[in-house]
């Protein structure tokens, strides 16, 4: 395989120098990009993930979301280096691609998945795809709570429940979106960070594209699905079987890599 990491590497947010928390998070989310670069000397790199971290950990909304963010180590690497050698030596969920010295791109879950895809069998599913600490919400779940969990869980994705059966995957965008509501804002500016943070996620949208019944699961719809979403959901009779989440699906694409370069 002679792929190259740049021909993977999702877009990135580029904002100028001085762009605030508030405004990274309205790229990321109006674009639903998972990684921004801010301009500067030096440069910050971010992924969605860290932000939402931050949130987690701040002591005052409004403070964070008007300043700076704060600078998180990344992984940077060439992006003529082989995807799959890369895949094989990286452990980071994502790779920042450069080119020319400057970020171009990011390789996602999903990204890396795509690279080696052709690698994947429909048998993998349970073994070299294991399956993820999950993730599970229910409609009474607080947004932070859902952070959290995610978080923990390394994924940007978890699984919406009700009554016991499965309603849909939400993001982490979806949960990072309301902060770009002007009444949620203004509700945070006066103090009350909890309207944000103790709201129900039975109002964020989730979806149900990487929801596969398990009668209809294929080695075709196993490679749409993880390529398009970085998540997979399997159930039964509206059950959930099994959860797959993008931390996971990371995990599989390097041993898929590895597979690659075995043969």
């Amino acid at each position: 395989m002679r792929s190259k990491l740049k021909d993977y590497a999702e877009p990135v947010e580029r904002l100028e120098s001085g762009a605030r928390v508030i405004e990274v998070i309205e790229a990321l989310v109006r674009s639903g990009s998972y990684a921004a670069v801010i301009e500067g000397r030096p440069p910050v790199y971010l992924t969605v993930e860290n932000l939402a971290a931050a949130l987690l950990k701040c002591k005052g909304l409004s403070t964070l979301l008007f300043s700076p963010p704060p600078p998180s180590p990344q992984r940077l690497v060439s992006g003529d280096e082989n995807v799959a050698r890369v895949l094989t030596t990286v452990k980071e969920k994502y790779v920042f691609v450069t080119e020319g010295g400057e970020v171009s791109g990011v390789l996602t879950p999903r990204a890396a998945f795509r690279a080696v895809s052709a690698a994947a069998r429909l048998s993998d599913v349970g073994r070299e795809l294991t399956e993820s600490a999950v993730a599970v919400l229910w409609p009474h779940t607080t947004v932070k709570g859902a952070l959290r969990r995610m978080l923990r869980a390394k994924s940007a994705f978890a699984v919406v429940q009700r009554g016991g059966r499965v309603r849909g995957v939400v993001g982490i965008h979806a949960l990072l979106a309301p902060l770009t509501d002007p009444e949620v804002l203004s509700k945070i500016d006066a103090g009350h960070d909890d309207y944000y943070f103790y709201a129900s996620v039975v109002n964020i949208p989730c979806n149900n594209r990487s929801v596969v019944p398990r009668s209809q699961l294929t080695r075709g719809r196993l490679v749409e699905v993880l390529s398009e979403h970085g998540n997979l959901v399997v159930t039964h009779q509206g059950y959930m079987d099994r959860f797959f989440d993008d931390f996971r699906v990371a995990a599989y694409a390097r041993r898929l890599a590895r597979r690659m370069l075995r043969r």
